[in-house]
């Protein structure tokens, strides 16, 4: 693991390793998922999973003079683990009610529900800020069918709402 921006892996920071067993599989290409958390107290957590052996391995790497004992950073992740969670159970309750609002409302509204529940299926990766901001627009969207959905045509401008939304997670 090296932090910079050079050419050549040897003229950057070196800040750890991690070593992953990754077996040779002729028929397709192995997937590996390697997630890296970061915050502001200069913490980096590196996971990496080989989903073929289920196999995960974890790199905690702290900033100098930060010196965190084991129970601290596992707490530290914790924490992060939280905030996922928070994030998945907040996207399931946003995709139930949504799903509540296809029920109820008529042919427009099935559509544009249709592409927001894709939208949802996208969101959860990446960084939180982004990740709030989607939900957050989503859910104002919601509240916005909810209130309307008494047989009002709201729906003029939500392509474009929806497309900012899809071009937003794309940034």
């Amino acid at each position: 693991m090296t932090q910079g921006e050079e050419m050549y892996e040897e003229d950057n920071v070196r800040l750890g390793e991690i070593d992953v067993k990754v077996p040779y599989n002729e028929k397709e290409c192995e997937e590996i998922q390697v997630t890296f958390t970061y915050d502001i107290n200069a913490i980096l957590v590196v996971d990496v999973k080989v989903s073929s052996t289920r196999e995960e391995r974890r790199l905690v790497i702290t900033g100098k003079g930060l010196s965190l004992s084991e129970e601290q950073i596992a707490k530290y992740i914790q924490n992060i683990q939280n905030m996922k969670l928070a994030h998945h159970e907040r996207i399931d309750y946003l995709k139930e009610w949504a799903k509540r609002l296809y029920t109820e409302g008529n042919d427009g509204v099935k559509q544009n529900v249709k592409e927001i529940v894709m939208v949802l299926e996208k969101t959860g990766e990446g960084s939180i800020r982004k990740i709030n901001e989607t939900l957050d627009s989503i859910e104002e969207y919601l509240k916005d069918i909810e209130k309307c959905i008494g047989g009002k045509d709201i729906f003029n401008d939500a392509s474009t709402f929806l497309r900012l939304i899809k071009g937003g997670l794309d940034e």
